[in-house]
């Protein structure tokens, strides 16, 4: 805790106990309302993966968490703003309660991390399933890092939060114990939130490589502009938060008026994380209902590479060719092996075909509602 110097004590105004001046209700309503959009995208991305897809995953286990951890921080922190003064000035708040508040904050704070790396997790395990066993090494080994990074930042500054005083209950016992020793709160916080920025923008920059390399008509990629903007209002939340923890340790030492907004931010990064990691697993959901948009989006490309010595002439009988499926229905991978023939005249017949699926009907009922468009290209060279 930030404990204020005498001079400042004395020229705070005189406490009023009975009747303070609040913020209002605005911290546990937007709490509420952000955090009961986040169980209903939560509520539908488990409803698609247990009756569309059949299929339940490590990341939507770690969604799971993440909002488990999310809605423990949020009635932690409301508890904080409706019974222990958190919404009001600090001169304004009785000096007995200066432990019960510090507690809530240890706690919150550490159900922040937490929830804000499930969420990271949960995306990083859906972005190994989108690669596949695809040809992007470079993109693998980018991923491979910047989970490291994420990983050991984590760790780092969740034991700098836990033991941020010796002994621990130093951290909210008031006056603290005369042998504590209790490092300085504000850069340890001032720097895990620029780091919990930085891995924010990261994971929504990650998909980006993919997204361009993806053929989509152009409303579908407005579509996808629209959902990595909104990963990018999560970074914003993050740099809103570590502003007024600037402002908390730094700025001023009316720490429980100005905290408000910083509890707000935390708790719309997690929520608005949540609402951008269970957004992709709501395709098939969503695809009925968005035809004529997402009508297209079911495409295979399959390229058969064969040789010919004259016309007429007859290829291999077996071609080797492989398709896996990721079980979430999120990739699809078509695998081509044939032998490779040589004419007398050296000239090679690549056979290209596209099949394109449309829905024809308002719901999707699995593969045999699609009907299938096929467009054949010959290139020889």
């Amino acid at each position: 805790m930030r404990v204020p110097p005498l001079e400042v004590i004395l020229a705070w105004p005189t406490p009023n106990y009975t009747n303070p001046q609040t913020q209002g209700p605005t911290l546990v309503i937007l709490n509420a309302v952000f955090l009961a959009i986040a169980c209903l995208f939560v509520f539908l991305r488990i409803y698609t993966r247990l009756t569309i897809t059949k299929w339940f995953g490590l990341d939507d286990i770690l969604i799971l968490a993440a909002f488990v951890f999310t809605f423990a921080m949020v009635v932690v922190v409301n508890i904080g703003a409706l019974h222990w003064g958190w919404n009001r000035h600090i001169w304004d708040i009785p000096i007995a309660w200066t432990e019960g508040s510090l507690k809530l904050a240890y706690v919150s704070k550490i159900l922040f991390m937490l929830a804000g790396n499930c969420t990271v997790l949960s995306l990083f395990t859906f972005y190994y399933r989108l690669i596949g066993e695809s040809s992007m090494k470079w993109f693998r080994w980018v991923l491979h890092l910047a989970l490291a990074f994420n990983i050991t930042t984590f760790f780092v500054f969740l034991f700098l939060q836990i033991f941020i005083c010796i002994p621990v209950h130093a951290a909210w016992t008031f006056p603290p114990p005369a042998d504590a020793k209790c490092m300085n709160e504000g850069p340890v916080t001032m720097a895990g939130g620029a780091v919990k920025t930085t891995v924010d923008f990261m994971v929504t920059t990650l998909p980006i490589p993919l997204v361009l390399r993806m053929k989509m008509a152009p409303s579908q990629r407005y579509a996808v502009a629209g959902l990595l903007a909104l990963g990018y209002a999560v970074t914003a939340a993050g740099a809103i938060r570590t502003y007024y923890a600037w402002k908390v340790f730094y700025s001023t030492y009316d720490a429980t008026w100005w905290q408000t907004p910083a509890f707000l931010a935390c708790t719309i990064e997690n929520d608005v994380a949540i609402i951008c990691a269970c957004v992709p697993a709501l395709r098939p959901l969503l695809a009925p209902i968005f035809k004529g948009r997402f009508g297209s989006l079911f495409t295979k490309v399959k390229t058969l590479s064969k040789t010919t010595a004259s016309k007429g002439s007859s290829f291999p009988a077996s071609s080797g060719y492989n398709r896996t499926t990721s079980n979430a229905g999120d990739v699809e991978h078509d695998t081509v092996g044939l032998d490779t023939l040589k004419s007398s005249s050296g000239t090679k017949l690549v056979i290209q075909q596209r099949t394109s699926f449309d829905m024809h009907e308002s719901e999707y009922k699995g593969p045999n509602d699609l009907q299938p468009v096929h467009k054949t290209n010959y290139n020889a060279f």
